[in-house]
């Protein structure tokens, strides 16, 4: 069988909820000749994330902030972030049946380019510079009264 036949047949199930509840095709998920790549990619994907990416934003939040709005600008930071990525769960499969799975990654392709390219255009470098020279910068640029 192909992996398209595998998913098929594990994903199509003739009665789900028949007599003695819900049916599942296989006990311990779907044979695919592709479990190893898949598996593979995605703990490439976290050893590369983890170290980079990951903590950019919570590092960027602690400079960005006046330490009197400190507490309350991380906490809105992290609600959106939490916000975000129940948007992103929650749309993902009605957008995979509009758009396919590879639109879908697209899509997200195209907004995490938008976004990088905001970040690159708004965001001041702040390395080798102290907390008050950071505090200075974003105080002008969003112009806050001291």
């Amino acid at each position: 069988k192909t992996g398209l036949e595998s998913i098929r047949n594990c994903t199509s199930l003739p009665d789900p909820f028949g007599e003695r509840g819900p049916q599942f095709t296989y006990e311990f998920g779907c044979p695919s000749p592709y479990t190893g790549w898949i598996v593979g990619s995605l703990v490439l994907y976290l050893l590369a994330f983890a170290p980079g990416l990951s903590p950019v934003p919570w590092a960027v939040n602690a400079e960005i902030y006046p330490i009197e709005r400190r507490g309350l600008g991380s906490g809105c930071s992290a609600v959106a972030n939490w916000l975000s990525n129940s948007l992103i769960t929650a749309l993902f499969l009605p957008l995979q049946r509009v758009l396919m799975a590879g639109g879908v990654f697209y899509l997200c392709g195209a907004v995490s380019l938008l976004g990088m390219a905001w970040t690159s255009l708004v965001l001041p470098e702040t390395k080798g510079l102290s907390f008050e020279e950071i505090q200075s910068r974003f105080s002008k640029k969003l112009k806050l009264k001291k």
